[in-house]
């Protein structure tokens, strides 16, 4: 991508599929990006600050992965809850 090109498509598309989007370009592409929710920003050419974007990204996905895990199991529980207290009076008697 160059610095003259406005907001890309393929980063659109990977929003719409929930893929975090690292970018370094100037322009109306950061102005697409919530810092470290839709994506993740630095300054075009910093490859330290590269090396800490890709790091906070990493972390983010594995919190998010934890977040997800948490709901489906939790999600997993109610389940099988209900399907307990569904049952136990036709057992219990």
């Amino acid at each position: 991508m160059t610095a003259a090109e406005g907001l890309p498509i393929p980063i659109l598309e990977a929003q719409v599929s929930g893929v975090f989007v690292v970018n370094s370009s100037p322009g109306g592409v950061n102005d697409n990006l919530t810092d470290k929710q839709t994506g993740f920003a630095f300054p075009e050419k910093d490859s330290k600050a590269l090396s800490h974007v890709l790091i906070d990204a990493l972390k983010s996905l594995q919190e998010n992965t934890n977040i997800v895990v948490s709901q489906i199991n939790l999600i997993k529980i109610k389940k099988l809850r209900h399907t307990i207290e569904k049952n136990y009076d036709k057992y219990a008697q």
